[in-house]
């Protein structure tokens, strides 16, 4: 008995350590950790037949801090539901839950640019949803699915390093995304639960009708066109489907606001910038790979930097202090290894190093 008392308090104490956090816990940085496919309550980010993966994508997925700010209540979801469903109003139980929801579906729910108009009926406590595409709603769905699932299926393995997953799908976004200048250009103001507001969000206002990006999840996917903003997050949202934690970031730079990427591998931050990318090295390079702060600075000039538009957000800047990609600034252009453990890296001064994984 006593021996099955101590086993078990060892496999508690195994299986409570496997749950730090990304902040956390402390790895090698030299050891790699191979891709963590996200799992949550809908299970449908990863499928597997035969020991054949098909990535697919968990519409619920959420960066870590705004699920902190949602709560535990399942209000978030049951909206999304509506929206994949096409439901015309669904019970939010207060204004300030409704405003909550509002600008988490804007920034990071895939099928924000379906929706046309949300409003908070206050006498019956729902939220009121009307639509862009009715007679295309599910089609729309399909064609995000079937986009995502093609990026997956180009760019990653069941074995890749997390670095190379982010690496991969960073690449491509920048290679095959026109990324265009941002269409936000005015201040942000602050909705009653004091959640900043961006202009253009999929999802930004409420009693009159929407304010539309020009550019969302959609117009990057499908179109291949998209804004800092609108690439940013979907950059986050590709490597959340894997299990990395990934977070939009941002500032203000001459009246405009520019957004990048803060994303965690071995447990350490990084700063990772598809736009810059692209106008650089038209994606072939990895100079705003995995940056931390210093190399952040000598471009990015505002301090105060928001991890995405929601300005209760500040304080939860994760440090990025770490040299691990540090050789990657000077990097133009660069080729995997077949066996997928290392890359072949070539600098502006036409050297090469190896970088592995």
């Amino acid at each position: 008995m006593k021996k099955a008392v101590s086993f078990f308090l060892l496999i508690c104490i195994v299986f409570s350590f496997s749950l730090v956090s990304c902040k956390e816990k402390e790895q090698d940085l030299n050891v790699s950790s191979q891709i963590s496919f996200y799992e949550d309550s809908s299970e449908i980010a990863k499928t597997e037949t035969d020991g054949n993966f098909t990535f697919n994508f968990d519409p619920y997925v959420l960066p870590t801090n705004v699920k902190e700010a949602l709560g535990t209540t399942k209000h978030y979801k049951n909206v999304v539901d509506a929206i994949i469903n096409g439901k015309e109003s669904v019970s939010v139980p207060t204004r300030d839950d409704y405003d909550n929801i509002r600008f988490a579906l804007g920034e990071n729910f895939p099928y924000a640019f379906l929706v046309s108009n949300l409003k908070y009926d206050s006498a019956d406590n729902k939220v009121l949803i009307s639509y862009n595409y009715k007679d295309e709603h599910s089609g729309k769905i399909d064609e995000i699915k079937k986009a995502v699932s093609e990026i997956f299926s180009e760019c990653v393995t069941k074995t890749d390093d997390d670095a190379l997953a982010a690496i991969s799908i960073y690449s491509w976004l920048a290679k095959n995304i026109e990324i265009e200048g941002n269409d936000i250009s005015k201040p942000q103001n602050t909705t009653s639960s004091g959640i900043a507001q961006s202009e253009s969000s999929s999802i930004a206002t409420e009693e009159t009708e929407v304010a539309q990006a020009k550019y969302n999840f959609y117009t990057a996917l499908v179109e291949k066109k998209a804004s800092d903003e609108s690439i940013s997050a979907l950059y986050s949202f590709l490597l959340m489907q894997l299990g990395v934690e990934s977070k939009t970031a941002g500032c203000w730079q001459d009246g405009q606001y520019y957004s990048w990427n803060l994303v965690c591998l071995n447990s350490k931050w990084y700063h990772c910038d598809v736009s810059k990318e692209q106008k650089e090295t038209d994606g072939t390079g990895l100079k705003y790979f995995g940056m931390n702060s210093q190399r952040l600075s000598e471009y990015i000039t505002d301090k105060d930097i928001y991890t995405g538009q929601w300005k209760w957000f500040t304080d939860s800047i994760p440090k990025t202090k770490n040299k691990r990609f540090d050789d990657f600034k000077s990097v133009v252009s660069f080729e995997i290894g077949d066996e997928r453990t290392s890359l072949d890296a070539f600098t502006e001064e036409y050297s090469r190093f190896t970088f592995d994984f």
